[in-house]
């Protein structure tokens, strides 16, 4: 009696892992040094720094995180820097994120959704690694924000890009920080003018 065949092999399929995607995206982001620990120090309004973990607000279900492949996405980037020598507050990080409607989501990075729940724009920070963690977030300092949204995404270039700019200039009304370009170059009107005319002139 024969032996039985062996069985049929079948084909080995690659699939790259959303975690490996988000660290090719983030290895994009800036990094300045490692945050540093705030516990025992006063807040802005002279109160103590929260211990434990933040307390999320009620804003429903995760966002959706959708962004395109590597080879078909563009990301455009503006960043918030803490005025040197200082560092922002991790507690007050948090406060404006959430002001502005960001939600900690995917890739432990904050995501602002549309009415849908679709990530339009995120947050990372400009801190070693890049991510937040709601466990130590309050009792960390911050070199900064890399804003930035993922083209294409849920909403035309131009629009994503005005309202990534309006949402960086509130978070930095609430963080008295300053605002420069992807490069850390000053966010100047012509600056502005020139990256929203490269998005018009590539969906044109």
């Amino acid at each position: 009696m024969r032996d039985p065949a062996p069985p049929r092999q079948l084909p080995v399929v690659e699939i790259r892992d959303e975690q490996s995607s988000a660290e090719s995206l983030l290895r994009l982001v800036p990094v300045l040094e490692p945050a540093e620990p705030l516990a025992g120090e006063a807040s802005d309004a002279g109160e103590p720094v929260p211990e434990g973990p933040a307390a999320a607000p009620a804003v429903g279900a995760e966002p959706i995180v959708e962004w395109p492949p590597d080879e078909a996405r563009r990301i455009i980037a503006l960043r918030l820097v803490a005025p040197a020598p200082e560092r922002l507050a991790g507690h007050a990080v948090r406060q404006a994120l959430w002001a502005e409607g960001f939600v900690l989501g995917k890739f432990s990075i904050f995501h602002k959704p549309d009415e849908e729940r679709r990530a339009v724009l995120s947050a990372a920070s400009l801190t070693m690694p890049g991510t937040f963690d709601l466990q130590t977030i309050d009792s960390q300092r911050y070199g900064g924000l890399s804003l930035f949204a993922v083209l294409p995404g849920p909403k035309p270039p131009p629009q994503a890009f005005d309202e990534l700019l309006a949402t960086a200039r509130a978070l930095n009304e609430r963080l008295q920080g300053a605002l420069q370009d992807e490069q850390g170059g000053p966010l100047t009107p012509t600056r502005i003018a020139s990256l929203r005319d490269s998005l018009s002139t590539e969906t044109g």
